[in-house]
């Protein structure tokens, strides 16, 4: 049997994704010779988006729960503290998610590392 087109874009592909999984669909198609549409087509990959702020809201809610607990098991905790200012500090980094891709016969949860490009916001109390 030959092999068709189509199933030989599919293992220069599977190469491509093996090779770096974090690679996007314009560099392939740029080092292959294939263009995106038949990438689209031929390749059975799932393409993953993902959320830059996931794991961080996982994160402070955690925190958040265990200031709850805190909260809850001393009653008086509220009259310990006087809450006499609020502060809010942001960022507010751009990201083009566009251009960035993961490709994966499942999903993977995978996740790339951002410095400071993700949005992001702070609630800071001063209390005594």
């Amino acid at each position: 049997k030959f092999v068709t087109e189509d199933e030989e874009n599919v293992f220069t592909v599977f190469g491509s994704v093996i090779e770096n999984p974090n690679v996007n669909q314009s560099l392939i198609s740029k080092s292959t010779n294939i263009s995106q549409s038949k990438l689209s087509k031929s390749t059975t990959f799932i393409l993953i988006k993902f959320s830059f702020a996931k794991n961080f809201m996982e994160m402070i809610l955690k925190t958040e729960l265990s200031f709850a607990y805190k909260v809850a098991e001393n009653e008086k905790f509220f009259e310990n503290v006087l809450f006499n200012d609020e502060c809010t500090f942001h960022n507010n980094g751009l990201v083009n998610r566009h251009n960035y891709h993961y490709y994966s016969d499942t999903n993977s949860r995978a996740y790339r590392v951002m410095k400071n490009q993700n949005r992001w916001s702070v609630n800071v109390w001063g209390g005594i």
